[in-house]
């Protein structure tokens, strides 16, 4: 029997809760630590831009927490594990596609001292198309299934598929990088 197939008792124990809570209390209070302090942050500027007073590292290191998330960090390795190296191509591409907007947007961007392509658009244009841009982008973003980094193919498919072995629940992505294959739980080589 494969170590996929064996059923799973996922369940918290008081440690679990234990950290969970933890992390809850702290979160609140560095957030009411910073709420109730006055002090900074009065302005737009200051709260997205740090009245544009940052050092590059704090703000590249911002960036890379951004682009990074859990499911990158797992998935991007089990995918160039099971398809191959083609997946550094993806990884290529960001480092041009990162180029243009670091040397045509941003500089411009900065000197009109906007902080957001919608400011742009009302700046360039009007209001009205800053609206249809921000509608367009959230109609965009909310209508289609979310895909994570390291499901480069499309959605994800939480299923329990029938192997030889009685059964394998995984989440799996239903197409991948290479043609778009589909994949479905319970089906891989590793539940026969």
């Amino acid at each position: 029997m494969s170590w996929c197939c064996a059923p799973l008792a996922m369940e918290f124990t008081a440690i679990d809760y234990t950290i969970f809570t933890l992390l809850l209390v702290l979160s609140l209070a560095i957030g009411l630590f910073y709420a109730l302090s006055g002090g900074r942050q009065r302005t737009v500027q200051e709260f997205l831009l740090a009245n544009r007073s940052m050092g590059f590292l704090p703000v590249a290191l911002s960036l890379l927490a951004t682009f990074q998330s859990a499911v990158a960090i797992l998935g991007v390795p089990a995918e160039i594990y099971r398809f191959g190296t083609e997946y550094w191509f993806l990884g290529c591409s960001y480092f041009l596609g990162l180029l243009i907007p670091a040397h045509v947007f941003i500089p411009v961007f900065y000197r009109l001292q906007i902080t957001s392509t919608y400011e742009y658009l009302e700046l360039r244009f009007n209001k009205t198309v800053r609206i249809f841009g921000t509608v367009t982008f959230i109609f965009q973003m909310v209508s289609r299934r979310p895909a994570p980094p390291g499901c480069p193919g499309g959605s994800w498919m939480w299923g329990r598929g029938e192997g030889a072995q009685g059964g394998c629940s995984a989440a799996v992505p239903a197409g991948h990088l290479h043609g778009g294959g589909a994949l479905r739980a319970g089906t891989g080589p590793q539940c026969r």
